[in-house]
Formats: structure tokens, sequence, C-alpha cells
């Protein structure tokens, strides 16, 4: 979210005393996670998750413990959970100009690299010097993102497949169960240009079923809950005509009682896409390190949303005279949408598998038990 000029210095102000106490779109795809979880037998594993790091800007600024806490979680369980993907969804910093945030984003995203655990990221409007400027009309050189999340570091990431000539945007692909995805990482405020390299990425994977992830899309105007200016952008000249997109994941938003919200609209071929609004930035510390687990249930047909947080887990970060849940049950941070697989990508994979035997637990359930919450 935007903040008043007046209140971004005072947070670099706090922030520093804090601290005193590109085109690789051809890069050729990478291999396939090494950390993935395989079912045994001939059964095709049946389910997996995918993890959306919210808005840490807070965390970069302040309470840099809850980013640490969240990417040392995921670099110690993410294996065994059969994490496939962690995807950023931008606004890793508060103020795109003081190194300091950088410094401490660099060292919490480096514990998934030095992990091996992929993820994705992305930049939003408060990791941007000129925010109000398409991906096409920012000043080259200057923008320290770029400077940070090169394509050579985005290489690392085994599900790496490229970014577009700006540099802003990139993709990933996982296999699941034999079936090819792809994540679009679109940064703030996209170019006409962004879109039809998106939509190039697409015809390039024509069977897989896209994620998108952007900083801005589903959000609250005037307290109603929809798409934003942003999110009608995206929809009118991607998502709607775009049917391998089926489920859309965004931070930014947020309004004083919901931290969380998810709409659905039916696209131009008739199908449902899901879009998932994902901020927790508004809460005690900045959010106290609360991350969203997404299962991919493909035997049970179904997504499975699930919020919890490391650092209340390991009892650091409460908030005084208040109950603080590692698990947040709320219907906008804990919900399942229905979706059979197989049916809805039959379009464009008719293969797409059907494994018959769910997990005898679920995921999430296995992320409860390392919380203590079983």
């Amino acid at each position: 979210m935007q903040i008043q000029t007046w209140h971004k210095l005072a947070l670099a102000l706090a922030g520093a005393a804090t601290l005193a106490a590109c085109s690789t779109a051809n890069l050729p795809q990478a291999s396939s996670n090494t950390l993935t979880a395989q079912s045994q037998g001939s059964e095709p594993e049946s389910s997996f998750l995918v993890m959306a790091l919210p808005d840490t800007q807070y965390y970069s600024a302040f309470w840099p413990q809850h980013f640490m806490n969240q990417t040392t979680w995921l670099a110690q369980h993410a294996g065994r959970l059969n994490v496939k993907l962690t995807t950023h969804l931008g606004d890793i910093v508060d103020s795109p100009v003081m190194f300091y945030q950088w410094d401490r984003a660099d060292r919490a995203m480096n514990v998934l690299e030095q992990a091996g655990v992929p993820y994705s990221v992305l930049a939003g409007n408060h990791d941007i010097i000129l925010s109000a400027a398409d991906d096409t009309r920012r000043v080259k050189g200057g923008e320290e993102y770029l400077k940070r999340f090169t394509p050579a570091r985005a290489a690392k990431n085994s599900t790496f497949g490229g970014r577009d000539a700006t540099g802003w945007n990139e993709y990933h692909t996982f296999t699941a169960a034999g079936q090819e995805f792809v994540v679009l990482a679109l940064n703030w405020r996209v170019s006409a240009q962004t879109i039809e390299w998106a939509k190039g990425v697409m015809r390039a994977h024509p069977t897989a079923p896209v994620i998108l992830t952007t900083h801005d899309l589903v959000g609250y105007t005037g307290g109603q809950l929809g798409l934003s200016k942003n999110g009608e952008y995206l929809w009118k000249n991607l998502i709607e005509g775009s049917d391998q997109i089926f489920l859309t994941l965004n931070g930014h938003d947020y309004n004083d009682q919901f931290r969380g919200a998810h709409v659905s609209r039916v696209n131009a071929a008739g199908h449902r896409v899901d879009m998932a609004l994902i901020d927790y930035q508004n809460g005690y510390q900045g959010g106290q390190g609360y991350l969203r687990a997404l299962e991919f249930d493909l035997a049970r047909n179904r997504i499975e949303m699930m919020t919890f947080s490391p650092s209340i887990a390991a009892g650091t970060g409460l908030e005084p005279n208040r109950l603080n849940s590692p698990e947040l049950l709320d219907s906008h941070s804990h919900y399942f949408l229905d979706i059979n697989f197989a049916e809805r990508f039959a379009q464009f994979a008719p293969d797409f598998p059907r494994p018959a035997q769910p997990r005898p637990a679920s995921l999430t359930d296995e992320v409860r038990a390392t919380l203590g919450l079983n």
C-alpha cells in the first residue's frame, strides 16, 4: 500500500535506527525440483503444495526476524512437504532506496537458495522508485530490485524458465503427477509488451495450467471487494482470454477487518478463474510472519488455503493481550476451492492425470504437525 511521504520518512529513520542496533527469456529451462517428494509405487503423486509469501515490507524495515523465520521454516520443511514453489507476492521492502532493507531481504531469501528451495519473485510498488510508470518506462540502472534479483540469481532456482526483456517479469515451471504447471510472476504495473510476453510463455507451454502471481489484482475499493483498476486491466487484457490461467495470487491490499479475500469470475471459455488476495502487513509487527500454504489435492479435486505463522508457533512476535494463533481459521484465511482439475483443463490438457487415491494425511495436516497443532 502507498503511504504518505512524512510517514515514509519516519519509517525510514526508524528502520535505520534498527539497523544500527536484461532479457533472459531464452534461457534453457532448468531441471525439475530436486526437493519434490515422490509418491510410492506407480500411482502418481496426488497432492502438492505451493507457498505464498505476501508483503514482507515491514519485516525488511523493522522486524527482520519474521522474514528469517518464514524462509528458515521453508528451508527445513519444503522437501518432505512436497512444496513445488514458493511465490513472493511483492513489496519485498518498504522503501526502494533504503539499502539495509534490501540487505535483510537478501539474507532471508538466500536461506531458500542455500537449501535449494525454488522461489519466484516480483516487484511491488514499494520495491520500485518510479512506481507510477509501467515496466518499460523506468530508469535503467537505477532500480535496486534489478540489481539484487538478477537473472543469474533467478536461474539458481531449479524451476526458473526465463525473464522478459525488461527484467521485471519471470516465469517458472514445475511438474506434479507428471503434469507441467507454469507460474507467471508479473510485476507492479505491467506494460502491453509484458502482456504479450506472458501470452508467449503460455503459447510455449500450451498444455500447462497457469498460476498468475502479481502484486495488485484483487482488492478493496471504497470498502467493497473486487478487482482493482489494475486487476481489471489484467483481467481484460490477459486473464479473461487465457483459459490456461485458472488461479491468481496477489498481495498489496487489505481493509481493517479482512486481510485476505477470494473472488472468482468466468472467463471467455466459460470456466471459473479463482483469484486470491493474501496480505497480512497491517497486523502486529507487520504481519507476524504469516504464510499461505496452498495444497493442490488432485485426488479430492480441491485446493485448500491455509495460513500459518512459524514465528507464532515458536512463541516469538506475540501481540500483548491478544490471542496469538499459529494458524488463522477465519473464512478469508482458511478455505477450500472445489475444482475438478481434469475437467477444468480438458480443453488444453486432455491427458491431465487423475490420481485415484488421496494421501492418507493431507499435506496441510503435515504442516500443522510441524507447528505442533496436531
